[in-house]
C-alpha cells in the first residue's frame, strides 16, 4: 500500500483530492507510527465505518505488519464478518476537514496497536 504521513494532504485517488482532506493510517513497514490503545467504543465505531467504506477498489492490500499476510484481512464483531484492504473510510472533522483512512485502519489499531492522531479520534467520537 502507499504510505502517507498522518495529517498530510490526501492524494491517493487524485480525482478526489481536495485541500481539506487529510490522510490517516496509510502505514507501511519503512515508517514508524505512534502506538497505544483506544477505547473499545471508538474501535467499534471504526468497524461500523468500515462496513460502509468508500472508494472501493478491485484488489486487496496486504497488511505490511503481519507475519503471514493475506490479501484481504477478515475481521469479525458479534458474528458479523467484513473483509478489509480494498477501500477507505472518510470521517468528517471540525473546520470542514475530512480524514481519509484505508479500511485496514481497524486492523492496524486492533492488531498492531496503531494510535491515530487525537483529532481523528475526536472526529470519530463526535461522528
Amino acid at each position: 500500500m502507499t504510505y502517507y504521513s498522518d495529517l498530510s494532504s490526501y492524494e491517493y485517488i487524485k480525482s478526489k483530492a481536495k485541500s481539506n482532506i487529510l490522510n490517516i493510517g496509510w502505514l507501511d513497514k519503512d515508517h514508524q507510527f505512534n502506538k497505544g490503545n483506544i477505547d473499545s467504543f471508538l474501535l467499534k465505531k471504526i468497524f461500523n465505518l468500515c462496513r460502509n467504506a468508500v472508494n472501493k477498489t478491485r484488489g486487496y492490500h496486504l497488511c505490511p505488519f503481519c507475519n503471514d499476510p493475506s490479501f484481504g484481512v477478515t475481521v469479525e464483531i458479534n458474528d458479523e464478518k467484513i473483509v478489509l484492504g480494498s477501500a477507505e473510510i472518510w470521517v468528517k472533522g471540525e473546520n470542514d476537514k475530512i480524514y481519509s483512512a484505508p479500511d485496514l485502519i481497524y486492523h492496524y489499531i486492533n492488531e498492531h496497536s496503531y494510535l491515530p492522531p487525537k483529532e481523528f479520534l475526536t472526529a470519530i467520537k463526535r461522528g
